[in-house]
Order: C-alpha cells, then sequence, then structure tokens
C-alpha cells in the first residue's frame, strides 16, 4: 500500500511540475527533479549506515518515494524540453495574436497580455509590439 501511495502523489506531482509553457520552464524542471533525484540517493546511502532495522526501512521507503519522484519530474522536464516552444518562439506567436487583437479592436486584452510578451523577449516586445501602430493605441489607453 505505501508503495501505491507514493507511486501516485510521485505521479501527481511530475504533472505539476511538468506544466510549464516554454522550453525554458522546461529545463529547470528537470533540474529539479535531477536534485530530487539527487536526494533519493543521498536518503538510500543514509539507510546503510543506520543500525535499527526499523529506522533502516523506513529510509530505503522514502530513498525509493523521492528517488522515483524525481525521476519522473525529470522526465517531465525532458517532455517540456522536446515538445515546447523556446521562450522568443512563445513570445513571437503571443505577439502576433496580440497584433491581430489590436488591428480588430480589442485592445483590453492586448493590453491585459502585452507584459506576457515582454516577459518572455523583451526584442519581440520591442520589434512586434511597439512597432505597429494599433497595439500602440492600445498600450496608450
Amino acid at each position: 500500500m505505501r508503495s501505491r501511495e507514493l507511486a501516485t502523489i510521485a505521479t501527481l506531482l511530475s504533472l505539476c511540475c511538468s506544466g510549464c509553457h516554454t522550453y525554458g520552464g522546461s529545463r529547470t524542471t528537470a533540474i529539479v527533479g535531477g536534485g530530487t533525484l539527487a536526494v533519493g540517493g543521498g536518503l538510500w546511502i543514509a539507510s546503510r549506515t543506520i543500525d535499527s532495522a526499523d529506522t533502516q526501512a523506513d529510509l530505503k521507503w522514502a530513498a525509493l518515494g523521492t528517488a522515483s519522484l524525481g525521476a519522473l519530474i525529470v522526465i517531465g522536464g525532458i517532455v517540456g524540453m522536446i515538445s515546447l516552444p523556446t521562450d522568443d518562439e512563445a513570445a513571437l506567436q503571443l505577439a502576433r495574436l496580440l497584433v491581430n487583437k489590436a488591428h480588430l479592436g480589442n485592445c483590453t486584452t492586448v493590453r491585459d497580455r502585452a507584459h506576457e510578451v515582454e516577459e518572455l523577449d523583451t526584442g519581440v516586445y520591442d520589434r512586434v509590439m511597439l512597432t505597429d501602430d494599433a497595439v500602440k493605441h492600445c498600450l496608450a489607453q
């Protein structure tokens, strides 16, 4: 029962941690997963130095759970790095969408989401968003 609970928690956490929207976020997720995997290895080593059989068994279960969680997080990060756009690609896609919204007169959406483009890539924000007259009009309101 213990291993089933740990596996369920590990799966849920890896799905939450892999919810990144760009390559950069997925890379960070993979790094965090690697650290978690290393902690699991450290717990395993620590379990071998304990004299108490009960404590040793508990540490081994904790090590397996932590290492499994780390491995799942790493896998989620790797999948994200393979399949998600880079920050500048995501910024360009969003900028194009917001330019179209500005030309349709939907300035509220443009004002609300323009900061996302700037956070992803300031170059795209400067070259795409701030050079379009309709976007400038929306941002000035």
